[in-house]
């Protein structure tokens, strides 16, 4: 199948953004928000959480997400091609391949690449950020 939008992930969006206005749902809504991009509660405005949520994650297709979801859960922390989860069609799309290949990050053009990060990234580790930028220098 093709990848496409989750199915009324528009609609449950505006429906959290909405209750994320509740005084009482608000700082739930923020440890979310807190666990995407690394929110601090005393620098945000707390006031726009909503809007924050009702823009969040939009215009991303399935298999986007499932991708992120299989580099987190991958044991060896490598960013792989998509993983079909059927030998066949990995062999198909990979080359004979059973498992889908690294991405060789060294072939990226990286002159005109800005690498935004923070100390404070809830999803990246310096380490992590230093060997990227260390791969991609002056390439």
């Amino acid at each position: 199948s093709y990848p496409h939008e989750f199915p009324l992930f528009r609609k449950l969006l505006i429906y959290f953004s909405n209750s994320c206005e509740n005084i009482l749902l608000n700082r739930l809504c923020f440890q979310y928000l807190k666990f995407i991009n690394g929110h601090r509660y005393d620098e945000s405005y707390n006031d726009r959480i909503g809007i924050y949520m009702n823009n969040m994650l939009t215009g991303s297709s399935s298999w986007n997400s499932a991708q992120f979801l299989q580099i987190l859960m991958s044991n060896d922390g490598q960013p792989r091609h998509f993983d079909f989860f059927d030998e066949q069609l990995n062999r198909q799309h990979y080359n004979g391949q059973k498992t889908p290949p690294i991405y060789n990050i060294s072939n990226i053009r990286s002159e005109h690449i800005a690498i935004i990060y923070s100390p404070n990234d809830q999803l990246n580790l310096m380490k992590d950020i230093e060997k990227l930028k260390s791969v991609l220098n002056g390439k």
